[in-house]
């Protein structure tokens, strides 16, 4: 609820034209990690057809979500969306780094302000449409 709660704040300030007030640091990484593991990770894995256009001709990526005190490494490719704490050894196709009020925004399609994204554009929008698909 209280992640429900903090997105449903920040579409409100967003749709009123106010400024978005801060997340507290240790709640909005617990957003992106929920996101990322509950919601994206666990739909491929239990509803794996309705990711089959995204990820179906996918060359597998590798992606590094960092924030402060928080790092994620996603690894997708054909049916397969993978979280695992920290960053891997391996190189990120694609880097998302920021503050963890503008990474939350950022993964919840709220906003860019704040954030890095480093990769090849195909690259980043195969996590968009994942993002998209797992939170409608």
């Amino acid at each position: 609820m209280a992640q429900e709660t903090v997105i449903h704040r920040i579409d409100a300030e967003l749709g009123t034209g106010q400024p978005v007030a801060p997340v507290p640091d240790d709640l909005a990484v617990d957003g992106i990690d929920e996101l990322l593991k509950v919601f994206v990770a666990y739909s491929v894995a239990e509803w794996g057809d309705y990711f089959t256009e995204i990820l179906g001709g996918s060359p597998g990526r590798t992606y590094a979500v960092r924030t402060d005190g928080a790092a994620w490494t996603v690894r997708t490719g054909p049916a397969l969306f993978t979280v695992e704490d920290g960053t891997g050894a391996d190189a990120a196709d694609v880097t998302v780094s920021g503050p963890p009020t503008a990474v939350l925004r950022w993964v919840w399609n709220r906003g860019d302000i704040g954030i890095t994204v480093e990769g090849a554009p195909e690259a980043v929008e195969e996590l968009r449409r994942c993002i998209v698909m797992a939170t409608q």
